[in-house]
């Protein structure tokens, strides 16, 4: 599952409030898109880091779980490249079953 957003949950369940009706098994990924920070030490530089903790504590979940980040929406494309190339290196293996 991914799920990609510019800012904390605000309306209907938190992220974290619906974590146990998933499946077993079932890995989010995040890409979180913030404003271009500018300077070092700047308000957007600190919100984009904020943003970035929140998805990780409160967004993703699953063995290698990771946040990418977008550097305003005009990033979008190449941090879903990033993402994706990221996910088929994780091996991804599902439950068969065979009756024979």
């Amino acid at each position: 599952m991914d799920l990609s957003g510019d800012g904390q949950s605000n309306k209907g369940p938190r992220p974290s409030d619906v974590q146990g009706q998933l499946h077993a098994g079932v890995t989010i990924n995040a890409i979180v898109i913030g404003e271009d920070a500018g300077d070092y030490g700047s308000v957007l530089t600190s919100e984009i880091a904020r943003l970035t903790a929140y998805f990780t504590t409160e967004v993703i979940r699953g063995p290698e779980a990771f946040v990418e980040t977008a550097i305003g929406f005009e990033d979008f494309e190449r941090a879903m490249a990033r993402k994706l190339l990221k996910e088929l290196q994780t091996m991804a293996v599902g439950d068969m079953k065979f009756d024979q």
